[in-house]
């Protein structure tokens, strides 16, 4: 029998949050918008944004470019009591 390594993508070209793998260009990509999509506020270097599926995976959404935007915390919790 033949044993096989797990898979372990390199960290270095991945960003994974709970199962959801965005390509790190990806995500440097979005990142570097540095404005909320939604109330167009500016991020400032203390403020933690974060990355949205439109489309959420749990509904075929993938983490592709046109499927993933950059809001503020509170534009996101307002975004998820929506679905």
């Amino acid at each position: 029998m033949i044993r096989m390594k797990p898979y372990k993508p390199n960290v270095m070209n991945i960003y994974a949050n709970k199962n959801r793998m965005i390509p790190h260009k990806l995500y440097s990509e979005i990142k570097a918008r540095r404005k909320c999509r939604d109330c167009g506020i500016k991020k400032k270097s203390n403020q933690s944004f974060q990355i949205h599926h439109i489309i959420p995976i749990s509904q075929g959404g993938k983490s592709i470019h046109n499927n993933l935007i950059l809001l503020c915390p509170d534009c996101h919790n307002k975004r998820h009591e929506l679905i």
